[in-house]
């Protein structure tokens, strides 16, 4: 477990710089400081380090990356130095490998921790370290035994779960000789069923066993490895032949031992460990036979085959190579003989400096490489295979290559040559073991045929293609092979018949070269393969066909790969003819630059006249734009992105500058390297005009909307309002976010919403002219009527786009008609009852004297009776009175709305005035059967017009006598503070609440016309009079049947006022009729 604050130390094994440079960013800055990292760049390095104790890590990372570092291999070489490891590894795979099968060869090999390089991150990568250091320390037991006598009991069952979990054999002797401890690995490799019955002494092993040297010479027991620590020494390495006599078995075995000292230095035990290398050397065995014959191989092959050591300058710079080793074909190809020693410079002075920089890539990255190039100083053209051989400091780069002057002079020589080298293959192959080691290493599937069509052969890599498939005894059993042409020719698709087969037809003698053929597998029903086959006869000396060899090449992936590239460029190149956009497609490794041929409409010049590189087109940006537009590019190529966009200006072959909106698509690498960006040009220019002009067409429609006397708006085509002007926002006191859509319903009177809102819907709906009209709710809460319409906006279809609508302010226009109206009316009442009580005198008269006519026709002498004429004057006179009271009454009504009733204050007594009012109507009053009695002082003295003032004191008397129903009727005067107060109070009909105001209006009457004569403008006479006066009139009464009484107050010192109706007269405002839609 790690101690907090605790530095864990590392060493880090890989061959790439960058991978080593990952580690480290992880471990030392990422993990935090945790880790102190060493690095080492080769296997044969850290076992070199850990072996002298150079470097002590708690932990060794070990990269797999074959065939330049192999783990597998620097693990082996580990245990073999150290049977017991000094640390634990952690193993990580980073190139191409088989995780699966690597991760247990790795855990086998010794590894404590496998991480995949698909997990790799600094969580996953730390956890594995501290994993594999917490799993170590057992192992450290068996480093430091300590104790007296044998292992410390504290610590025995730990010691045996460590032996017994070591691949390798250990056993501890005693200093008699006898086994005292050893793991399960020691038993199974010397052949016994368990520890058990191994434990026994030295003298036993001496009669089972027999130790030789690898070169035969019999070890005496007295120098096996176990006498030789028991007598104190070290033994780090000893390979020994065993042999077991009961059995007659025999391994190879390696032997390492330590003896183990107490604190006294004192030697207690011998500690030997084992390690079977019986697979090993056989290994070995076969490794270097095989080396043998591939020596044999190189210098049998045509090819020219080299190892060179590079020189470098004191820059680092390759400047030329010396020949290490050459085969037999150097020369023939090269045409330089005794070149090992010599430098290519010596051998060829004018070579090319190309070959340098080549080879000394190989040499410094380890990168292979193959590639096609021309010795001009040599005449001669090669094919070249390199790749980087022994340690990286040697700089070595071995070289396999072949003349291929002749195939690149003529495609004929080229074949002649392909024919001759296919022959030399054919005639190698009585090399069966070389023949087995290409074969198998092959990635080629190849099959190989008697003279009958039987298979005899097949790789594999054949096995693999194909599935188990059957060894066809014949020709005829060919027929069982699926396939189908794949060529592209006429018969493409067409299943491949017996005969047609590539090995049919080399055993007819054909050599067939390149068949395209689709195959099913035996072992895949339904999945098909592409194979490029190729196909010869073998021949013996004499031309008879002996068999036919088929070489199939899987190129599915290929093929496919090529079918997608081809597509893409077909639809690239269908999109780059049917957009009218600009299309360009920019190398990023070569910076040149390809274009459509939109650039003639839009640029207005040729492919050609805008150049292949990216400084054509950067030219013709616009210099305020340029600089913004190129750092913006780069930056995104630069930064990872994938793609870029920008609008700008770009000129034109005119000298014109056209605005475009690009837009570019990065392609990179699975590295993340930039290598393509495509993309397209969208000319704007046109859009910019026309967006200018619908800004401005908008402006002068917006300023026009705004300045119209009335409320607009418009809608979509469902109705949601989307815009108001602005006398809309400032009359209701809202806010667009407030209105748009439905919610003008907000601000309409919730007595007419739902009929509005229905009948506006319906509208939308049948795309007919909508008009209404309603309240709505100004900014202060009034409500004001509004005539709306909504006219449909089509387009060229006839289907209806937008609305708009207009909400136009009627609110005077309908009061103005109402007044009218209630005008009309009142004329038509007044002419109704001016008529009524005009007649009503008239007609008394008007009978009063034709029965005076008829009595004086007749002679009848009691029509000159004094008391009877006296009764008809007195009668005439009482109708010629009411007559001269209602045309006054009309001539004041006209005086008052024409300013004309004028008055003319002057001294006078109001309680006398009163007092002569009275006696005037007291024979009316008694008449009316009216009692009336005076409260008041004295005298008051006041300054009124006396006539006016008498005037109305008459009208409220009178309606005293009219509606008092015959009863008391109370006069009272009274002053208090400069203004004085008369009352009329009578206990008559009594006067409703609601109609205490309307009766000072023009022609209104407390009860019906029919019931009581009058025009009804008594009392609004008066009150145009007491106002005029600069005081106030009013009544006062409980309801109907309780009585009334009038008030009247006036300054003692009138401020005459204009008596002038206008257009509104008193209580208008509560006369005026609701107005209704």
């Amino acid at each position: 477990m790690k101690m907090s604050g605790q530095v864990r130390k590392l060493l880090v094994i890989a061959r790439h710089a960058g991978l080593r440079a990952g580690f480290r960013q992880m471990l030392e800055h990422d993990a935090g400081g945790q880790y102190d990292v060493t690095e080492l760049e080769t296997g044969t390095a850290a076992v070199r380090a850990l072996s002298t104790g150079e470097v002590a890590p708690d932990c060794l990372l070990l990269a797999h990356e074959p065939p330049d570092l192999d783990a597998l291999e620097v693990l082996a070489a580990l245990r073999a130095e150290h049977p017991v490891p000094s640390c634990p590894v952690v193993l990580i795979p980073a190139g191409p490998v088989d995780e699966d099968e690597t991760r247990r060869a790795a855990l086998r090999s010794g590894a404590m921790e496998f991480l995949e390089r698909s997990a790799l991150n600094t969580q996953a990568l730390t956890r594995a370290i501290e994993n594999a250091i917490d799993r170590f320390t057992p192992w450290r037991t068996v480093q430091s035994p300590t104790g007296r006598g044998g292992p410390p009991g504290n610590s025995l069952a730990q010691l045996e779960a460590v032996l017994n979990a070591m691949a390798d054999g250990v056993a501890v002797f005693d200093m008699d000789g006898n086994v005292v401890l050893l793991n399960d690995a020691q038993a199974r490799i010397n052949g016994f069923a368990n520890a058990e019955e191994m434990k026994r002494d030295l003298p036993f092993f001496a009669r089972l066993y027999e130790l030789s040297s690898e070169d035969g010479r019999l070890i005496p027991i007295e120098e096996w490895p176990v006498s030789r620590v028991l007598r104190g020494e070290n033994i780090p390495h000893w390979q020994l032949r065993t042999r077991r006599r009961d059995i007659g078995r025999e391994w190879h075995i390696h032997f390492s031992g330590t003896p183990v000292r107490d604190e006294t230095g004192r030697q207690v035990f011998a500690i030997v460990v084992t390690r079977d290398l019986t697979d090993h050397v056989r290994a070995e065995h076969a490794l270097s036979a095989s080396q043998r014959r591939y020596r044999t191989l190189f210098e049998s092959i045509d090819e020219g085959f080299c190892i060179v050591q590079m020189l470098f300058d004191e820059h680092g710079q390759p400047i030329d190579y010396r020949f290490l080793e050459t085969n037999a074909a150097f020369a023939h190809q090269t045409g330089l003989e005794n070149a090992v020693g010599r430098t290519a410079r010596e051998l060829v002075p004018e070579l090319d400096a190309s070959w340098f920089k080549r080879y000394g890539h190989v040499a410094l990255t380890g990168e292979t490489v193959r590639f096609e190039n021309h010795a001009p100083a040599m005449n001669r053209w090669f094919e070249v295979f390199a790749t980087r051989t022994g340690e990286p400091e040697d700089r070595q780069v071995a070289i396999v290559f072949k003349n291929i002057t002749e195939r690149k002079l003529a495609e004929q020589a080229l074949r002649e040559s392909e024919a001759r080298a296919h022959q030399a293959a054919i005639n190698a192959e009585a090399e069966s073991r070389l023949l087995d080691a290409v074969l198998e290493a092959a990635p080629a599937g190849i099959v190989l045929a008697d003279a009958n069509g039987k298979l005899v052969r097949m790789n594999p890599a054949n096995a693999r293609l194909w599935g188990p498939a059957p060894y066809s005894s014949s020709v005829e059993e060919y027929r069982e092979w699926k396939g189908w042409w794949a060529d592209g020719s006429e018969r493409h698709g067409r299943r491949v018949e017996t005969g047609e087969w590539a090995m049919a037809r080399a055993l007819g003698g054909e050599t067939v070269s390149g068949d395209l053929v689709e195959i099913e597998p035996f072992d895949a029903p339904g999945v098909r393969r592409t194979m490029l086959n190729s196909a010869a006869p073998v021949r013996d000396t004499a031309g008879r066909i002996l068999g036919a060899v088929v070489a199939q090449m899987d190129i599915t992936a290929r093929v496919r790969a090529e079918e997608a590239v081809r597509r893409s460029a077909e639809r690239q190149r269908l999109v780059s003819r049917a957009t009218n956009d600009v299309i360009w497609d920019w190398d990023l490794t070569t910076n040149g630059v390809e274009w459509n041929e939109a650039v003639r409409v839009h640029f207005g010049c040729t492919r050609e006249e805008l150049g292949s590189t990216a400084e054509g087109w950067y030219s013709r940006i616009h210099p305020e734009d340029r600089e913004r537009v190129v750092s913006g590019i780069h930056a995104a190529i630069d930064g990872g992105q994938e793609s870029w966009t920008d609008e700008y200006r770009f000129r034109r072959s005119d000298g014109s500058y056209a605005t475009f909106l690009d837009r570019g698509h990065i392609g990179r690498d699975a590295s993340g390297k930039a290598l393509r960006m495509i993309g397209s040009m969208l000319d704007l220019t046109e859009r910019h005009r026309a967006e200018a002009a619908l800004r401005e067409s908008k402006e002068r429609f917006e300023t026009l909307a705004d300045n119209i006397p009335q409320l607009a708006w418009m809608t979509d085509e469902t109705g949601a309002i989307f815009w108001y002007n602005q006398r809309w926002l400032d009359y209701t006191g809202t806010t667009l976010d407030e209105m748009k859509g439905w919610g003008w319903q907000k601000v309409h009177h919730p007595d007419h919403v739902q009929r509005v809102t229905e009948r506006f819907k319906r509208n939308i709906a049948s795309g007919e002219v909508w008009e209404d009209t309603f309240p709505l709710r100004g900014r202060t809460g009034e409500y004001r009527w509004f005539l709306s319409r909504a006219h449909p906006i089509r387009d060229s279809s006839g289907r209806v786009r937008r609305w708009f609508g207009t909400n136009t302010d009627v609110t005077e226009q309908l009061e103005a008609e109402e007044q009218l109206k209630e005008a009309l009316r009142s004329r038509d009442e007044f002419l109704s009852i001016a008529s009524h009580e005009l007649k009503t005198p008239l007609t008394s008269l008007k009978l009063q004297m034709q029965m005076m006519q008829r009595r004086l026709e007749r002679g009848d002498p009691a029509a000159f009776e004094p008391e009877r004429v006296g009764r008809l004057v007195a009668q005439s006179n009482q109708q010629l009175a009411r007559l001269s009271r209602l045309v006054g009454d009309m001539l004041d009504i006209s005086r008052i709305r024409t300013g004309r009733l004028g008055l003319e204050p002057g001294p006078v007594d109001a309680v006398g005035l009163i007092r002569e009012v009275l006696e005037r109507l007291s024979p009316h009053l008694a008449e009316a059967r009216t009692p009336t009695t005076l409260e008041a002082p004295e005298r008051l003295e006041a300054e009124w017009d006396r006539f006016r003032i008498e005037q109305v004191v008459t009208n409220l008397l009178t309606n005293a006598m009219r509606y008092g129903d015959h009863k008391p009727v109370t006069v009272k005067l009274r002053s208090h503070e400069g203004r004085i107060l008369l009352s009329v109070e009578d206990h008559g009909l009594g006067i409703a609440k609601e109609s205490q105001e309307r009766i000072f209006n023009r022609f209104e009457r407390a009860i019906s016309a029919s019931d009581i004569s009058g025009l009804g403008l008594g009392l609004f006479i008066s009150r145009q009079i007491v106002e005029a006066h600069g005081g106030r009139i009013w009544v006062e009464s409980e309801g109907p049947g309780r009585g009334a009484t009038f008030f009247v107050e006036l300054p003692v010192f009138a401020h005459v006022n204009p008596l002038k109706l206008g257009g509104t007269e008193p209580g208008a405002a509560s006369r005026r009729p609701s107005i209704r839609a």
